[in-house]
Order: structure tokens, then C-alpha cells, then sequence
């Protein structure tokens, strides 16, 4: 199995680019807004992963884990204005990873295909509308260029509208994403590696239940 060029390579796959937007924009909510809907930031701490969350034999990243910006969620000026547009507010970044290598206190083995990496995130918007427009377009470039050839996965459960994928991403890693809206907050979880689908999808029914 090949070497992985880095753990930063699935996270620019799938986790800085949860609000990635390829499609044409819609309604401005900066012009004239909808109503705000039901979660604000200060809700977002009871959604959100946390260190306990880390599944078997990894650890969480603190230094890369947290609260992010509209910036930090946008690659260029384009994607900046789709994302307010739709009416980004915050997003959040939850990293997991192999145990030994967060509490390494020396040089480590680089990581694989082969190692378990899950991530967490969750975006707030000022509305559902604009969550449901960003969500499609996520998933959609999910399909087209992150994870061509995805599989659908059964996603039943999740929130107001979800969507399940497998498949490999070009660096060859093998990946499982569930990603799905409750009310105005966008929620991904992603894991990669030989972790087992199960503990997975019950990572995303954990968030899921804190967004309930």
C-alpha cells in the first residue's frame, strides 16, 4: 500500500472543502436574508465530537481540531462568496488520529492508506435554505471529483437530508462519508483506513443525537 503523502491530503479532500462550492450560487442571504433558524454557535459545542469521541487507538489533534472561520473554509475569493451567499456563520474541525502518532514524542512511521483517520465537521448557516443549497453542492463534488467513482451508502436516520458515500480518492485512500443537514447546520463524518462501517455511522449517529 502506498505511503500517504501526509495526513493533510485527506483533510483537503474531504475536510477544509466541506463547504467547497462548484455549482452556480443561489439566492443571496446577504441581500435580503430569511429567517435565522434554529441552532446559533453556542449550540454547536453540544454537536460537535469531542476528545472521549475518539474511536479505538486514535487520539484527538488538538492543534488542528476547533472552531474555524469563513476564511479558513475558503480556498479563494470565489469560494468566499458563495459561502456567504449562503450565509456561512462558523464551522468546526474534529481530527482523529492513530494514538502513536498524536502522542509521538519523536519521529514516526509515515501514515498509510492503511491508517484510521476520522474527521468531524459541522457548519453553521444563517438559515436551512442556505445549508441545503451548500450541502448539495458539497456532496455533488464528492461524486465528480473528490471520490469519482463513490458508491451510495444507505443514510437513513440522519437529519432532514442526508447522503452516504464510499469510495476511493485519488491518492488511493479508502473512504467512508456521511454527510447531512439539521436544520441550518451541515454535519460530516469521515473516516479512512480499515475502520470497521459501523463505527462509522455510529459516530454520525452520535452527532446526529446532539443536533436532535
Amino acid at each position: 500500500m502506498p505511503a500517504r503523502r501526509g495526513w493533510r491530503t485527506l483533510g483537503r479532500v474531504i475536510a477544509l472543502v466541506l463547504l467547497v462550492v462548484t455549482a452556480a450560487s443561489c439566492r443571496s442571504s446577504d441581500g435580503e436574508p430569511g429567517t435565522p433558524s434554529r441552532f446559533t454557535r453556542a449550540d454547536l459545542d453540544a454537536i460537535v465530537l469531542r476528545p472521549t469521541d475518539a474511536p479505538v487507538a486514535t487520539a484527538y489533534v488538538d492543534a488542528v481540531s476547533g472552531f474555524k472561520t469563513l476564511r479558513s473554509f475558503a480556498r479563494d475569493d470565489e469560494e468566499l462568496g458563495h459561502l456567504k451567499e449562503d450565509g456561512f456563520r462558523v464551522g468546526h474541525l474534529v481530527l482523529f488520529l492513530p494514538a502513536d502518532h498524536v502522542n509521538a514524542t519523536g519521529p514516526t512511521a509515515p501514515l498509510t492508506n492503511d491508517s484510521v483517520i476520522v474527521q468531524g465537521i459541522t457548519g453553521l448557516f444563517h438559515d436551512a435554505d442556505g445549508a441545503d443549497r451548500s450541502l448539495v453542492r458539497y456532496v455533488q463534488d464528492l461524486r465528480t471529483r473528490q471520490i469519482p467513482d463513490a458508491s451510495a451508502v444507505a443514510a437513513d436516520g440522519l437529519g432532514d437530508r442526508s447522503f452516504g458515500l464510499r469510495g476511493i480518492t485519488p491518492d488511493g485512500s479508502r473512504v467512508l462519508v456521511f454527510a447531512w443537514r439539521v436544520d441550518n447546520v451541515i454535519l460530516v463524518l469521515s473516516g479512512s483506513g480499515p475502520l470497521p462501517a459501523a463505527e462509522v455511522r455510529a459516530l454520525a449517529d452520535l452527532m446526529n443525537a446532539r443536533a436532535s
